[in-house]
């Protein structure tokens, strides 16, 4: 009897993990699934010493006014060079995925106040105990025996990690608009 309980409790504990979020375009836990399509519609210019163009809200961002806290992309080249390249609409197959927190800026000293309460964050990986903001970052690792320079698409935000978590799907449309078209393979 014990060992039925205790196979009943496994099969529950299981089945409790199994991602709910499938198909849940809205859900920050939902990622772009392996065979996918990453669609340029346009052609996208990048810049002399740069490797790749930035997208927010549809249009293309020259790199000191992207608002980082709000959904970006970044489609990437391989390699930085001298010279402006230009890349060539075209379907890039998703790979590979991944899913990252980084280390993107320290905050320091910042202290958040309002007339009534001071906030404190507490949240913290640095030896002094101060705020670190965070980069959450989705990476869909791209193919194209066309243009075989062309090789991520990374798409996130900055937030704090006590507060913030990766953007969705349908967050990752809007930043890229009618730019780029992202088609979801079947999970």
């Amino acid at each position: 009897m014990r060992c039925q309980i205790l196979v009943a409790m496994l099969v529950m504990l299981i089945a409790a993990c199994q991602n709910n979020y499938v198909g849940n375009e809205d859900s920050p836990y939902y990622q772009v699934p392996v065979g996918s399509r990453v669609i340029l519609n346009q052609p996208l210019t990048v810049r002399p010493d740069q490797t790749g163009v930035l997208l927010q809200e549809g249009k293309v961002v020259p790199p000191g006014q992207l608002r980082t806290y709000d959904p970006h992309c970044k489609l990437e080249l391989r390699t930085l060079a001298a010279r402006e390249r230009t890349i060539a609409p075209d379907e890039f197959m998703v790979t590979r995925v991944g899913r990252a927190q980084e280390h993107s800026v320290d905050a320091g000293g910042l202290q958040y106040a309002a007339t009534s309460l001071a906030r404190v964050i507490t949240v913290s990986d640095t030896p002094d105990n101060t705020p670190n903001i965070r980069a959450f970052v989705d990476r869909m690792y791209l193919g194209s025996d066309k243009q075989p320079e062309v090789f991520r698409l990374s798409c996130g935000h900055w937030g704090y990690p006590s507060e913030d978590t990766y953007i969705s799907i349908n967050d990752t449309r809007r930043a890229l608009g009618n730019i780029v078209t992202l088609r979801l393979a079947p999970h």
